[in-house]
């Protein structure tokens, strides 16, 4: 089974389902560069990773709300650190 039909299938099988109208809004990139080529090309307002190395992309969107998922800290300062998606909501309920 490729790697991303595993996530695919744990996402929908998980809480943060609920955050998403299907698999049409999960996007995979094979490397950095083509992931921030997505968010651009997509013009993404909030995006989430657990890699930190994203954010840190030269060319990463600084319009794009940045979400680091499973950490404690960041060296971004554009980056916002949350536990799970539940933390997210609460961010974005308070005006990012």
């Amino acid at each position: 089974i490729p790697l991303h039909d595993l996530a695919n299938n744990w996402i929908q099988k998980s809480a943060i389902a609920n955050y998403f109208k299907g698999t049409e809004q999960i996007h995979y990139e094979s490397t950095r560069e083509l992931k921030v080529q997505k968010i651009k090309r997509l013009a993404l307002n909030y995006f989430v990773d657990d890699l930190e190395e994203v954010f840190n992309e030269s060319k990463f969107p600084s319009k794009t709300k940045s979400f680091l998922i499973n950490k404690s800290s960041s060296q971004n300062s554009k980056v916002k650190c949350v536990n799970d998606f539940s933390d997210i909501k609460e961010i974005l309920a308070n005006g990012f």
